[in-house]
């Protein structure tokens, strides 16, 4: 059974916003980019995966357009939308665009089937479900890079490195193994602990808000399109390695590469606490400070907010 029509029900995605910056474009700005992207989409030949990724796309209404302003960052998906964007520097590279796109593709696949990230009141769930989606939807794109790359090699008679070669052979373990990586290998944590941090540290009001930044103080983005879509409600309790567990299926598929990994990874290595609480890059102060000052500031709120509303019990919206 497909995983679409398994666990999650029917999307309709907001594309108005969409619909009408599109609608201020130039023709010559249209074919331009249709260019671009055409270009990129011929590389579904050389990668099952990113094959994979557009066909669920395609049948699911989602928008893919190039992004003539974006910086700091390869692409985004805008939640509630089906979405995307790739930065037009990296449109013009397109192995390094499949990859972007089918990236973005998962993260819609992720919100579809209610698996995707939502920021939290709680510090340190907010954390862990940001790395579970980002290191699946990095695994996604990686693999799909490779796949591409390997193919231009061989149309271009260049070798194609064993470890590639090995890794590719494989897509579960490739995937479990890419997934894994995110973690424990990569920098990216850190980077997402950082804009996580900020973004938290500025919303209880522990972290200065820079007002010369667009961001208040966040990487600066400069986006063309900035939805105003209700993202998709996100279902995933990360308190059940069952329910993280789902972020592994395939586009179309039951095939579930996060059962290649290492017994008990998940509950004992990525889901407790202490991994948000620790593992993540310091924004402003050490980290261990700024996640207490923000735990604390989550603390008052909550209590102010039960106080108010007469809850004794521990529910918080």
């Amino acid at each position: 059974m497909a995983v679409e029509q398994k666990y999650k029900p029917e999307v309709r995605w907001d594309q108005t916003a969409f619909e009408t910056l599109q609608a201020a474009w130039s023709p010559e700005r249209i074919a331009e980019d249709e260019k671009l992207l055409q270009e990129i989409f011929k590389l579904a030949k050389d990668s099952p995966l990113l094959a994979e990724a557009l066909d669920w796309a395609g049948k699911h209404g989602m928008k893919i357009f190039v992004d003539h302003t974006c910086v700091n960052y390869w692409g985004y998906y805008a939640s509630g939308t089906g979405v995307l964007a790739v930065a037009q520097n990296i449109a013009e590279d397109p192995v390094a665009a499949a990859g972007t796109i089918a990236h973005e593709i998962r993260h819609a696949w992720q919100e579809y089937h209610g698996l995707g990230a939502k920021r939290m009141a709680s510090f340190t769930d907010s954390f862990t479900r940001r790395a579970l989606v980002e290191a699946d939807a990095c695994a996604v794109g990686e693999r799909v890079r490779d796949q591409c790359r390997a193919a231009v090699l061989t149309r271009e008679n260049k070798p194609v490195p064993e470890e590639l070669q090995v890794s590719l052979a494989d897509e579960g373990a490739d995937l479990a193994s890419k997934f894994a990586g995110w973690f424990f290998t990569s920098k990216l944590p850190e980077r997402y602990g950082d804009y996580e941090s900020i973004f938290y540290g500025q919303r209880y009001k522990v972290y200065p808000v820079d007002d010369t930044k667009e961001e208040g103080g966040l990487p600066e983005r400069h986006v063309e399109f900035r939805a105003k879509a209700k993202p998709v409600r996100s279902v995933i309790n990360i308190a059940n390695a069952n329910d993280v567990m789902s972020l592994g299926k395939g586009f179309s598929s039951d095939q579930n590469y996060l059962k290649r990994l290492p017994r008990d990874m998940l509950v004992k290595d990525i889901l407790p606490a202490s991994m948000a609480n620790t593992f993540w890059g310091a924004a402003y102060k050490d980290q261990v400070e700024l996640t207490t000052d923000i735990r604390k500031a989550y603390l008052r709120q909550k209590l102010a907010f039960n106080k108010e509303h007469g809850i004794k019990s521990h529910r918080w919206p």
